[in-house]
Parts: C-alpha cells; structure tokens; sequence
C-alpha cells in the first residue's frame, strides 16, 4: 500500500488503528464467500484476512448436492469447517440455501457447477427432497446459524433455469423452505428474493409485488435481500432503496 501511495504521490497523512472481529461487538458489514459449495476458492488463507478486516458476517452458501449424495445421507462436514471457523474469528455466517441435485433434478447434471440455478420445482419428489435437506441442514446448525436466505438471485436466468422467473414461482419455493427450516430452528430469520439489481427497477418492484401476494402471510419474510450491481454503485441509490422500502412496507413493516 505504501508502493502504490508513493506512486500516485500521495502524502502520509497517518495511520489508521483497526480492529478484528473478535474485538469488534456489532457491525453491519460482512463479506460474501459465495462458490465454496463449488469450491471455487480455498478458504484457508482467506477467512483470516476477513477477521482482519473487523467484518461481523460472512454469506455461505450451502450447496445440496455437495450435502447429499446418497438419498437421506446428508455430509455437512464441509460446511462445519467453514462456519466453526469463521465462527472462531469473531463472524458470524448465514445460510443461502441453494440449487439443484441430480438425485432430485436429473436436468442438474453430476458437477456442482451444472447444478446452479436448478429449482427444484419439477416434481412433489424433487421439492420434498428438497424440504427434508433444508430441515436437516437447519437442525444440524440451528445453534451456529439463525439467518438462512432461500435461493439466490431467482430474477437471473443463470440461478434460475428451466422454469418461468416470476415472484409467483418464487413463491412456491419460498414458502414450504421457510416452514421446514423454522420447524428445525424455530428462531430462525429468513431472508427472501436475494434479487439482482431489478430489484430496484419498476420491472423487480412487479417480481416483488408477486412474490408478497402469493404469500398466505407476509410476516414469514425477515429480510430483503438485493444485489445492486451498479456503476457508479451511488447512482440514485438512496432514491431507489426509498422506494423498494415503501414497496415492501406496503406487505411487512
């Protein structure tokens, strides 16, 4: 950091004192290790640089067909590594539930990587396979982990394949995962949409709308998630997070 200062000539104007996790008490911010169910980093040398940066949260996600390869048989294994250790450095992890198993969605193929987006809406077999993965997975955790988001980005058609990407499909999905889950960790906070950027567009306030009017009760939803790509990432945010507010409110204060 000092080379690259030097190099754009700026002056030394002091030193900041930071914190890790551990000493940090309470934060809103966190950081997203999303792709370890396709192990598509190591883990092992990042999660001590994410302590050092005084962050309270880390997103997980959770990937089924690495959980279960056999019907029934669930491995977290993998996944206790991960939260334990994060855990041990002062952040907390939260659940994204999420994607396809071939036992259960043939279409997903036998690679995690072929599994994203593969809703397991295409049969009663496949959506209570799904159901009894996501319970499993709730009480295996229920003491480590209390925030669990259903799927990830379903407005995508990369996350979202093969079926109509509409709030009322997401619906389907939402709303037996949040029941099994609750009846494993009854404490536990849900998290719905987990949307990309149109979630700030008259076109995902539509999706929004859907999804709440499906649901026999909007209360079941704790959090809205959203992934706001954008650039520059302050362009009329505060505008847009107003109105995506009063949107939601208008179901769930």
């Amino acid at each position: 950091m000092n080379d690259f200062a030097s190099s754009c000539n700026l002056p030394k104007t002091g030193m900041m004192t930071t914190r890790n996790s551990a000493q940090v008490t309470a934060s809103r911010c966190g950081v997203g290790c999303e792709t370890l169910d396709r192990e598509h980093f190591d883990p092992r040398p990042v999660f001590p640089r994410l302590a050092e940066l005084g962050i309270k949260w880390a997103r997980l996600q959770t990937g089924w067909i690495k959980c279960e390869k056999e019907p029934g048989v669930y491995d977290f294994a993998w996944l206790d590594w991960q939260v334990d250790t994060l855990l041990e450095l002062g952040i907390q992890p939260w659940f994204n539930l999420g994607y396809g198993n071939p036992l259960y969605t043939p279409e997903a193929g036998p690679d995690a990587n072929q599994a994203v987006g593969k809703v397991p809406l295409n049969s009663h077999r496949a959506l209570q396979g799904w159901l009894r993965y996501v319970e499993a997975l709730a009480t295996h955790f229920r003491d480590r982990v209390q925030v669990c988001e259903v799927w990830n980005e379903p407005d995508h058609p990369k996350f979202w394949c093969d079926r109509e990407r509409s709030g009322e499909q997401y619906a389907r999905l939402f709303s037996p995962t949040q029941a099994a889950v609750r009846r494993a960790c009854p404490e536990a906070r849900m998290a719905a949409l987990a949307l990309t950027g149109n979630a700030l567009t008259p076109h995902g306030h539509r999706y929004i709308r859907d999804f709440f009017e499906q649901l026999a009760d909007p209360a079941t939803v704790d959090i809205v998630t959203f992934h706001p790509y954008r650039s520059p990432p302050d362009r009329n945010y505060a505008e847009d997070l107003q109105a995506l507010r009063d949107l939601v409110a208008g179901y769930n204060s």
